[in-house]
């Protein structure tokens, strides 16, 4: 029994001849844990958005736990806000309630859409 390997999308832009490059790196970011990138992400989001989101906001997604994934860079973050604000996902949170995935681009482009 054989088992595909997954392709990742190539980033608008990206020469040709990077591809299988882009394909071994992505491959390696996709086996690597969450907990990294996830609290690198909490830290920006804790200085960029949190001052400017609203309470009520704020509330609404104390509950959730929230997994973004770039799949052109098979990047995959799991965040939580709590008193303090954002921090990683602990794996005891499950799957995620609010969920979003996207290009790079796409996503700079017209922000992200919840699934």
């Amino acid at each position: 029994m054989s088992s595909a390997t997954p392709t990742y999308p190539q980033p608008a832009g990206l020469p040709a001849w990077l591809g299988p490059l882009h394909q071994r790196t992505c491959a390696l970011v996709d086996r690597l844990p969450v907990a990294p990138p996830s609290f690198v992400l909490a830290q920006v989001l804790d200085r960029v958005l949190l001052p400017r989101l609203p309470a009520d906001a704020r509330r609404a997604l104390e509950a959730h736990c929230v997994e973004l994934r770039v799949s052109d860079f098979a990047l995959r973050v799991r965040l939580q806000i709590g008193p303090r604000g954002f921090v990683p996902a602990p794996p005891a949170a499950g799957h995620s309630s609010i969920g979003a995935a996207g290009s790079l681009t796409a996503i700079s482009r017209r922000g992200v859409g919840c699934a």
